[in-house]
């Protein structure tokens, strides 16, 4: 019996949540059974959980900033007590995985915990810090989605064989080559274009403001280029604006929210997939992995990302597509313009992509992996 305890899952929408949403399914599919244990017992919530294939408990709680640790304490001691179960227990990050590994030594049950990178960055203070370390040294092991958060880990004092490398996955049935959609086409005005596509959080890390400046130069060599920028955040009037001061208007799309159901169909009207990704050092904000270049490469689409935090592991050089230093516009639009130029270089690129994808990062690998470290630690 397995439990999974995470702050994040459907049908909130981002990385961490299918993440966790993912390992449970396929956990479940493989030889289940697991529960979840989510926060948030809303309407909408329940819904989603009736249709799911395994059981989910939802946590309440109205400050999980301070009291999230007691929240966790109070629902996994019910849980224990309510089934008489002792389960193997997975925590999406340390935050929620630190009574489970206390509460583990006791009751003598394994605990995993997941480590993305910008949860444990971003915590400064030495308290957390030795807190962040404690957790994953109790617990059985600590997995990391990328080289670059299980080195972090290392640097704070986690033991190296504490810390696995376990990447992100895909689902190669979902996110799959499609011909362009003729609706999104005529809903965004793209018909003749090159289009540019980046889709994540507008959020000074994932670099769509270097993008934009790359533009003008890209267009120098392809005057057809299109830039749609998907998705919503607190930095969009200062991309907006910086648009509007280099002349771009019409030449970058901000198509706002994208429900899932409309996710392929935007990847798929990509020729190139790019999220110029930057470490915000002082604020301890990383990328750390990147799952849309799995869904993006899985769609066969050829893909840029930043050479920082994780992406090294999401996208490899020159194979699956290409880095860039996320500081250097040059260095971007001359990838750019490598990329809708070269329709052979780009089609090479994608196709390599979704291969090593479909042989290697399918999120029933990816569940296969977690049970064998929960079997012998390997």
């Amino acid at each position: 019996m397995r439990l999974l305890i995470t702050e994040d899952f459907p049908p909130k929408e981002g990385g961490l949540q299918r993440w966790a949403f993912e390992l449970a399914r396929n956990f479940q599919i493989l030889g289940g059974p697991i529960t979840v244990m989510a926060r948030r017992a809303t309407l909408r919530n329940r819904v989603f959980d009736r249709r799911q294939s395994f059981s989910v408990w939802r946590m309440g709680g109205h400050d999980w900033n301070r009291y999230g640790h007691l929240y966790v304490a109070y629902y996994l001691a019910k849980f224990l007590l309510t089934t008489g179960i002792k389960p193997v227990v997975y925590a999406t990050n340390w935050k929620v995985g630190l009574v489970p590994v206390l509460l583990g030594s006791v009751a003598r049950m394994k605990v995993i915990i997941g480590a993305h990178g910008l949860e444990i960055l971003k915590e400064k203070r030495g308290l957390r810090r030795r807190l962040i370390r404690m957790a994953f040294c109790r617990a059985h092991r600590g997995v990391a989605v990328s080289q670059y958060t299980r080195q972090t880990l290392i640097r704070l004092g986690v033991p190296e064989e504490q810390v696995v490398f376990i990447p992100n996955g895909v689902d190669v049935e979902i996110f799959r080559p499609r011909e362009k959609s003729t609706q999104l086409i005529h809903r965004y005005g793209l018909k003749g274009k090159k289009v540019i596509l980046t889709l994540a959080r507008l959020v000074a890390r994932k670099g769509q403001d270097q993008v934009i400046k790359a533009l003008p130069q890209v267009l120098g060599s392809v005057p057809q280029a299109v830039y749609v920028v998907v998705g919503q955040g607190h930095n969009q009037a200062r991309l907006q604006e910086l648009v509007r001061s280099l002349g771009l208007t019409g030449r970058v799309i901000f198509a706002g929210y994208v429900p899932d159901d409309e996710l392929v169909d935007h990847y798929n009207l990509a020729d190139v997939y790019i999220m110029a990704s930057r470490e915000i050092e002082e604020q301890g904000d990383v990328e750390g992995f990147g799952i849309t270049f799995l869904e993006a490469g899985a769609c066969q689409v050829p893909v840029i990302g930043g050479r920082s935090g994780g992406i090294p592991d999401a996208i490899l050089n020159g194979q699956t597509g290409l880095l860039v230093d996320p500081l250097d516009v040059g260095e971007i639009a001359e990838a750019l313009i490598s990329l809708l130029t070269d329709q052979d270089l780009a089609f090479r690129l994608g196709q390599r992509g979704r291969q090593r994808i479909v042989e290697q990062l399918q999120w029933r690998q990816i569940a296969r992996r977690f049970i064998r470290l929960e079997r012998d630690g390997l």
